[in-house]
């Protein structure tokens, strides 16, 4: 068997595993973010202003040489759990963190980091419970696009669903691909598709649950193998 890296989120830190065959693995107490071998850990990943009931490691992606992990709990300025997600890169010997990111209007309860995907120089960061744009009373979510200009990770779009159904969780789950995004809203039993042109992210398609399954957790997690999308 090749050797193969896993990551584990354990809710106040991520771990990372590295071998040649693939064994059990259990995680030991949040506090310590220690792991109990049968694999023994090679890396133990925590943010830099994550404490530990922010949950880091709720949400984890990864791609070539970057990592993204949500941190959905951190509170804010603003309020509570309002959400932030970590950049990660390896630099050949470790990872470091590159950014981290928050909403750019970080909301009480927003949960921005509930999701995140990474595809190449894009992330996206999902936060199910922000405001709809029209009302500050009611939940719509969104999800942002971040993108590495070279330097600096920096906020590229925000993404909405057009409709903005009310408690409809969009952002719940997020999926990156080749010019492709997937957003999710369960509670809707829906899942938009959003492509870039070369200048902004637009919505594409909006794939709806078959009839009578509406309920079903549509949406929960996803995720793309080259253009295509899968829902499981």
């Amino acid at each position: 068997m090749k050797p193969f890296k896993l990551f584990v989120g354990i809710g106040g830190c991520c771990a990372l595993w590295s071998g040649g065959a693939a064994r059990a693995l259990a995680a030991g107490n949040v506090a310590g973010c220690t792991a109990v071998d049968p694999c023994a850990a090679s890396a133990t990943l925590t943010g830099s202003m994550a404490l530990p009931n922010d949950h880091f490691g709720r949400s984890l992606a990864i791609g070539a040489d970057v990592m993204v992990v949500g941190t959905p709990d951190a509170d804010c300025a603003r309020g509570l759990q309002c959400g932030e997600a970590y950049v990660l890169t390896w630099d050949g010997s470790t990872w470091f963190e590159a950014a981290r990111l928050t909403a750019p209007s970080p909301q009480n309860v927003g949960k921005f980091g509930w999701s995140v995907a990474v595809h190449g120089g894009i992330v996206v960061v999902g936060t199910p419970n922000e405001f709809c744009a029209s009302s500050l009373r009611t939940l719509c979510g969104a999800a942002y696009v971040f993108r590495h200009n070279g330097a600096t990770w920096a906020q590229d779009a925000q993404l909405r669903a057009p409709d903005q159904q009310t408690a409809a969780n969009f952002g719940y789950a997020v999926a990156a691909g080749q010019d492709v995004i997937l957003v999710s809203a369960p509670s809707r039993s829906a899942v938009y598709v959003f492509r870039y042109d070369g200048a902004a992210w637009t919505e594409d398609q909006r794939i709806d649950v078959p009839s009578g399954l509406v309920g079903s957790g549509f949406g929960n997690a996803m995720a793309i193998q080259w253009r295509r999308g899968v829902d499981r």
